[in-house]
């Protein structure tokens, strides 16, 4: 659906009136006890499809409830409410019943945090699922698998790989996680401790922290630009003195006052 213009209209519950039975008190969770308190409509500009705008009041506790819904062109009508009951208490009717009562008590075991059981029940859910499409096989893999080899279900599937949305490539599943890193000492292969080679970059940088590397480094011509290199004598001097000493005179002769 990408228009709320669209609602009911492919989609949806026999009839074109509201059905209040079907509606759940948020607060109470009681079914289908409602009075409209309100009721407002507004009908598409250049149709003659009408959206209604109802204020529903809990007969049970006085809660209120706002009700969107409308009628197809297919004598369909759906609805969405405001605020819906957090705890779900049935399945899609249109759903096996088994497939439904699994998905529903794995939706409970998740409300009460019981993981272990939702994720078994979510697996109960899927089989029974794919049973009813007739799938052979020992275990849950091989009926995936048989599914995916008549074209009811994606290849992907079938390999327990899926596809990345950004990059278009496929990778296994258990590679979604986050990876391990490990950090290794500069100089040596992320594989083993054999030196790497002499265009390793990471390698190259880091030696310059040993002391070889630093008598390499104060060796090395000075490029234009860059800071001047000096010898730890020289630098503690200057820390002392506070200031670099004069360059000496080109002759002899005293400097002038």
């Amino acid at each position: 659906m990408d228009s709320w213009w669209q609602l009911g209209e492919h989609s949806g519950y026999s009839g074109e009136e509201l059905e209040l039975g079907r509606i759940t008190c948020p607060f109470c969770e009681e079914r289908g006890n409602f009075d409209t308190a309100r009721h407002a409509e507004k009908k598409k500009p250049n149709g003659a499809k009408t959206l209604n705008f109802d204020t529903l009041a809990c007969g049970s506790c006085k809660g209120y409830v706002m009700c969107l819904w409308s009628a197809g062109s297919s004598g369909l009508h759906d609805y969405r409410v405001l605020p819906w009951p957090m705890r779900v208490e049935k399945h899609p009717e249109h759903w096996p019943a088994d497939v439904g009562r699994f998905w529903l008590q794995a939706h409970r075991s998740l409300a009460d945090e019981n993981w272990g059981a939702a994720a078994v029940m979510a697996r109960s859910a899927l089989q029974a699922a794919l049973r009813g499409q007739g799938a052979a096989g020992v275990n849950l893999k091989q009926e995936i698998a048989d599914l995916a080899s008549r074209g009811l279900l994606r290849p992907s599937s079938r390999s327990g790989r899926t596809r990345s949305a950004s990059s278009g490539t496929t990778r296994p599943i258990r590679s979604l996680g986050r990876r391990r890193r490990t950090r290794r000492t500069p100089g040596t292969s992320p594989s083993s401790s054999t030196s790497c080679s002499s265009t390793c970059t990471r390698c190259r940088t880091g030696s310059r922290s040993t002391a070889r590397g630093r008598q390499e480094a104060a060796s090395a011509p000075r490029r234009r630009g860059s800071r001047e290199r000096v010898s730890p004598d020289e630098a503690d001097r200057r820390t002392v003195t506070g200031r670099r000493p004069q360059p000496p005179p080109l002759d002899n002769r005293p400097a002038p006052p």
